[in-house]
């Protein structure tokens, strides 16, 4: 005998639109559902929208992976930072199906040293900014002094589409 699926969910929105011939674009935003999820967690996430208007009824599901749109993220970063000392970062972010280069996407960085458990993780904002017209960002990291070992969380965002890049680990040298 097989289980029904057990359904989680997220979030659920109910907006009132009106309409006319003409055409128009809705977005429904869900504040705060999904925050903390990293990209590659949203694939099981299933979104089912359903519409209705004057007796016809519109309706579809997609993965939350699917719907986030796709960015190639390169992220270049050093292996180690010196404590209390300075290194480049930089960020080159490409359409995932045109590998065309995406100026002025907005990118974050995020610097996190190591809690007891994930959820006392520190969180330090070290960039945020836009690509230029080469796709590009840079910022200079730094180490805070009495750090023995961090990680950097880059994130990306242009149109409906995200990345982020997972944890990158940066011990620091002496």
């Amino acid at each position: 005998m097989r289980r029904a699926a057990r359904r989680n969910f997220l979030a659920t929105a109910t907006p009132h639109v009106s309409h006319s011939e003409s055409l128009a674009e809705h977005t429904v935003v869900v504040a705060g559902a999904g925050r903390d999820l990293e990209r590659e967690n949203t694939g099981p996430i299933i979104i089912n929208w359903y519409f209705t208007s004057a007796g016809d009824d519109l309706f579809g599901r997609r993965s939350l992976f699917s719907a986030l749109g796709n960015l190639d993220l390169q992220l270049r970063v050093p292996t180690e930072i010196a404590a209390g000392e300075t290194s480049p970062l930089r960020v080159v972010v490409r359409d995932a199906r045109t590998s065309a280069l995406v100026a002025g996407a907005r990118v974050e960085a995020m610097l996190i040293e190591p809690g007891a458990t994930d959820s006392e993780d520190i969180s330090n904002p070290v960039f945020a900014g836009e690509t230029d017209a080469h796709g590009e960002a840079r910022a200079d990291v730094a180490m805070p002094a009495g750090v023995t070992r961090a990680s950097i969380r880059v994130s990306v965002t242009s149109g409906n589409a995200h990345a982020s890049s997972h944890r990158v680990q940066l011990p620091a040298t002496k």
